[in-house]
């Protein structure tokens, strides 16, 4: 983190492969501003991202590998790496692990709190 800089802080939604691109886009123009374009042509840029998050950069990454020029998305995007950090992982072992296990969860949570307290459903996400 010592060579680390916060250039710049955006406020911006990231639902879909657009909003990714979007935000991409945002970085490119940032890498240009520092005069440091050719960084992004010689070095790649680990992304740390969630499912969702990891999801719509490959989609944006694959649209780009497909359609080449066609797609509008900047070259540029190649050099971005999705992965998966060491949160997610643990949240992500958390919640399965509460998914399997919702049936004990529930019967030591009611033995706790009494039967008229609700403990949180068990519903998966899809994405």
């Amino acid at each position: 983190m010592k060579n680390s800089k916060l250039i710049d802080f955006i406020l911006h939604p990231l639902h879909n492969a657009k909003d990714y691109i979007e935000s991409a886009n945002i970085l490119f123009t940032t890498f240009e501003k520092i005069e440091q374009e050719d960084y992004l042509n010689n070095f790649i840029i680990p992304t740390i991202c969630d499912w969702p998050g990891q999801i719509n950069l490959r989609r944006a990454i694959t649209l780009r590998l497909n359609k080449k020029d066609n797609s509008r998305i900047p070259s540029q995007i190649l050099s971005l790496i999705p992965m998966i950090g060491p949160l997610h992982v643990s949240l992500n072992s958390r919640e399965t692990l509460f998914q399997i296990y919702h049936f004990f969860f529930e019967m030591v949570y009611h033995n706790l709190f009494g039967e008229n307290k609700v403990l949180a459903q068990n519903k998966a996400k899809t994405y």
